[in-house]
């Protein structure tokens, strides 16, 4: 699709997103908004992190690579 990276990290926009946004967003499309995912917080700046989805308890560890 082009989606260019987001250098905003705005969640509002979907013309641009960073890389757990984009996964952020699959989630609940995929789901029809049926898991709820916390989002974390910096001051005013709301965004969602990489933690912040695989630490939600309906994600499960499917495989696990260890670079060496």
């Amino acid at each position: 699709m082009g989606i260019m990276f987001d250098m905003k990290f705005d969640l509002q926009t979907n013309d641009k997103m960073y890389c757990a946004e984009f996964v952020y967003k699959s989630f609940l499309a995929g789901t029809q908004n049926n898991i709820k995912f916390r989002l974390s917080h910096l001051n005013n700046f709301i965004y969602v992190g990489v933690d912040d989805i695989f630490l939600n308890s309906n994600c499960n560890e499917v495989k696990r690579i260890i670079y060496k």
